[in-house]
């Protein structure tokens, strides 16, 4: 049912360079055990906008700047962030220097710089295009909050 589209691969847990299914089949660069084939698909994760409880009342409608954020993943990788789907930034996900392996999944926080200017609404961007899995558990902003 795939016939003449291309595919997204994922063997043995390393992504494939994406290829066009030909005669009911694709062939592989190297020998996997466990391969995943489907119709690339990309997904956009896009928090609402941010509130945040201060001492002086809401911030809703305060000029924030978000310096870092702190992303909790589950059994993730290849995952970008960024406060525009325009300007993307890769996290580093690879704890190894092993190249001839896929790297493991990773379960954890990742701290990571965000420069978002002073604004009222920031937007936050998880994104992804490879054929990985990404779960976000929580994002937690370290955020500098001026007078309204």
């Amino acid at each position: 049912h795939l016939e003449g589209l291309t595919v997204s691969i994922l063997a043995d847990g390393a992504v494939e360079a994406d290829t066009i299914v030909s005669g009911g089949s694709i062939t592989l660069s190297n020998a996997a055990s466990v391969v995943a084939v489907g119709l690339p698909m990309a997904y956009t994760l896009s928090p609402m906008r941010l509130e945040l409880n201060m001492p002086t009342g809401s911030s809703h409608g305060s000029i924030k700047k978000i310096n870092e954020l702190v992303i909790s993943f589950k059994d993730t990788e290849g995952a970008q962030y960024g406060a525009s789907l325009d300007a993307l930034y890769d996290i580093p996900w690879r704890t190894t220097e092993n190249y001839n392996e896929a790297p493991a999944l990773f379960t954890g926080d990742k701290i990571v710089a965000f420069d978002s200017g002073f604004t009222v609404d920031t937007p936050i961007y998880i994104y992804g295009i490879e054929p990985l899995p990404c779960t976000v558990r929580a994002i937690i902003p370290r955020v500098f909050v001026t007078e309204t």
